[in-house]
């Protein structure tokens, strides 16, 4: 802050001055655009100069003095010592510095005016006014109001205390009861909220025709654009030939909400469920070709009747004649008949299962192809006969 005194022979001024000078800083803005910041500072000195009681000294000036570093120093300047220095390097004997700041919907300005000469404590107001462009100049205005002019104001002239005269004693007389009548504020009647506006609702479809129904409600065909209520809004799109489409939309509030349907012909969804059948079909056949994969190896393990009697025959044989492999050949007939008993049903079992896919895969075979169909007309000796053949 000790920069200000630099610039202090910038600003000679006689002691006979007939207004004093007063120094309109920048606001410190809080939450405000850098625009609206500006405005407002104008405002301030404007205001500060109808009052016809100062040479004021305008932000613009200050900054062409000052710099833009030191101005970014002395902006926000509140307290008597640092407008002291200030109103030094400028030559002032009263700065005006203040805040403007948004806080909700509201926009608070707060005003200080310090005497830099007398170094009294600051003189402050304050308004908080709706954010509206509208109210600024009267809020500026009320405040310049209050701090030139209210009892704490420097620029007010304090009156000295009259001197007290001794007096008769009064004359008493009996009181009277003194009834005063209190009327209550006149309320202002609360505006009724404003209704919220309508939205465009806008629709399409490919193919285009289909009929809209808004809100249970026929409304038109597509392409399809109306004004509707906010909110939202329940949609059904039919088109003969083609699937129901049902959708929700949500229109805010002068808004225009957009959509684009794609509708699924009744054709193309039977082309794309065919298309399933023939691929589960293939899929069926290829669980029957895996069975019958896994059922013949079981059965040439299990082996059969006639294997093991062959086996036992042998060992009855080798057991009658006392061959030292009868022990061996018994433990073989004993191995494939546990062989048999376990391999053989498992066999049958995933040979039953290869053969039932077999029909299954069939009959999605038959339902998935499409439908063909020829008529043939040829003359007979009653008439005309007609023959309709082919695949369904």
């Amino acid at each position: 802050m000790r920069l200000f005194a630099l610039v202090l022979f910038l600003f000679p001024f006689a002691a006979d001055a007939a207004a004093p000078r007063l120094a309109v800083m920048p606001l410190k803005a809080n939450r405000i655009p850098k625009e609206t910041t500006q405005i407002l500072d104008e405002l301030l000195t404007n205001a500060a100069y109808r009052t016809k009681r100062f040479e004021v000294i305008s932000t613009a000036d200050i900054s062409a003095v000052l710099g833009l570093e030191k101005m970014k120093d002395a902006l926000g300047c509140s307290d008597v010592s640092c407008a002291a220095e200030i109103g030094g390097a400028l030559g002032a004997s009263y700065l005006l510095a203040g805040s403007v700041g948004r806080l909700g919907g509201e926009l608070i300005i707060s005003v200080s005016l310090i005497d830099t000469k007398q170094r009294q404590p600051p003189v402050r107001a304050q308004r908080r006014v709706k954010d509206d462009e509208t109210l600024y100049a009267d809020a500026i205005d009320a405040v310049i109001s209050e701090v030139f002019g209210g009892p704490s104001s420097p620029l007010v002239p304090r009156e000295e205390p009259p001197v007290a005269t001794p007096r008769a004693p009064p004359r008493v007389e009996p009181t009277k009861p003194i009834v005063r009548v209190v009327s209550e504020p006149k309320k202002e009647p609360e505006k009724p909220p404003e209704p919220p506006k309508p939205g465009q609702l806008e629709i399409t479809t490919v193919p285009a025709g289909a009929d809209v129904t808004l809100d249970g409600k026929p409304a038109g065909k597509t392409p399809f654009t109306s004004q509707v209520p906010a909110g939202r809004h329940e949609i059904k799109l039919s088109l003969a030939g083609h699937d129901v489409e049902t959708l929700t939309v949500k229109v805010a509030s002068g808004d225009r909400e957009s959509r684009a349907i794609r509708l699924t012909s009744l054709a193309e969804r039977e082309t794309v469920a065919r298309g399933h059948k023939r691929r589960a079909a293939w899929a069926m056949l290829a669980i029957g070709v895996a069975m019958a994969g896994v059922a013949v190896p079981m059965f040439a393990l299990g082996g059969s009747e006639a294997t093991i009697k062959s086996k036992y025959y042998a060992y009855s044989a080798a057991a009658a004649s006392s061959q030292p492999n009868a022990d061996a050949l018994y433990a073989d007939v004993d191995a494939q008949i546990g062989r048999y008993r376990t391999m053989t049903p498992l066999g049958w079992a995933f040979g039953a299962l290869a053969v039932a896919t077999v029909p299954i895969a069939a009959a999605l075979f038959a339902t998935s192809a499409e439908p063909k169909a020829t008529l043939t007309v040829s003359p007979s000796s009653a008439g005309v006969s007609m023959l309709l053949s082919g695949s369904f």
